[in-house]
Parts: structure tokens; C-alpha cells; sequence
């Protein structure tokens, strides 16, 4: 698997999710802060805060890192996890679990990728691109199958990202140079 996305949120929030596994057992994210309701404790879906709103490219992956994101890792968080049934997910900066699936299809601000079925463990990352070379992703997840249960979410999980500062900092360097 190796999918791509752009994500625009306003609320400094990306949601991963299988919405036909959250609907099955009635689970939604409508509390805040969004790590302490049972979905995303319990390793269903993934809720994460971002630095800043804005649009965000994402990759999901079912492999590793590839080398030149290695080398740009600027913070990673490993306490998500993520269960898929339906095999797609749904991800998206505006959109929670729980929104029932044809709304979704409908008017979500997300998009739907295709995704094995398994019970996953997440690496997400963030990148930070500082050479004026041509952006890729600038958060990775990357999925990894479940071999041990799932440890409870019981902090924050905040990924610190590129803020507009910083890519505002990268414009000026490149184009003093």
C-alpha cells in the first residue's frame, strides 16, 4: 500500500479511520479533546493534533520510510493505532469518526483510500523539507500489523509539524539564494 492525500483542516486535527468499523460498533469522536474517547483509546481509529490549520500532503504506507523521508524525520508519535474491516479508510482534517459513511461520501471534506484489513499499529511522522527541493509528503503514516494488544491511548497524541513560519523562513532562504 502507498497512497497519497492532501488534508486541509482548520481545526489542526487529522482523523485516519475505517468509518464502516466505527458505524459497526457505534463509535464516535464527538468529545474533546478527541484522545479520550473510547475510538481512539482503544486503537480504532486515529485522531492526531497538528501544530498549525492549513493543507497538509499525507502518505500511508504499509512499508517503511524510504530513505530521503528518513533523513527529514522532524517528530514522530507511535501511540495510534488503527483497525480496518472494510478494507478502506477514510482521512480527513474536518471529519471524525462517527459521520456516517454516505455523508461522508457526499459532502466530506477527506478522501477514501484503499487499505488492508488487519488491526494496525502506527508510526506517523512529520517531515521537514528545508532544501527548496521539491515537497513530498509532509506527514507519513505508516501502518505496521498488530502482533501485541493495543496499549490504551492516555496522552495527547500531538505531532509537531511544518508551521507557516517555518515555510515561510524556506521561501526567503531559497529565494535569497
Amino acid at each position: 500500500m502507498n497512497e497519497h492525500a492532501e488534508v486541509w483542516t482548520d481545526t489542526a486535527t487529522i482523523a485516519v479511520f475505517d468509518p464502516t468499523e466505527c458505524r459497526r460498533r457505534e463509535l464516535s469522536c464527538g468529545r474533546y479533546p478527541h484522545y479520550t474517547s473510547e475510538v481512539v483509546r482503544n486503537g480504532v481509529a486515529a485522531v492526531l493534533d497538528v501544530s498549525s490549520d492549513g493543507i497538509y500532503k499525507v502518505r500511508i504506507t504499509d512499508e517503511s520510510l524510504t530513505a530521503e523521508e528518513q533523513a527529514l524525520v522532524h517528530d514522530e508519535i507511535h501511540v495510534l493505532g488503527l483497525e480496518v474491516t472494510s478494507g478502506r479508510i477514510y482521512i480527513s482534517g474536518m471529519d471524525l469518526p462517527g459521520d456516517a459513511e454516505e455523508l461522508l461520501n457526499e459532502h466530506g471534506a477527506g478522501r477514501f483510500l484503499n487499505c488492508p484489513n488487519g488491526a494496525f499499529q502506527l508510526r506517523i511522522v512529520s517531515l521537514r523539507w528545508t532544501d527548496g527541493s521539491p515537497r513530498g509528503a509532509d506527514i507519513v503514516v505508516c501502518l505496521t500489523q498488530r502482533v501485541t494488544p493495543f496499549s490504551p491511548v492516555i496522552e495527547r497524541p500531538v505531532l509537531r509539524d511544518v508551521t507557516p513560519a517555518d515555510i515561510a523562513r524556506i521561501i526567503n532562504d531559497v529565494e535569497t539564494r
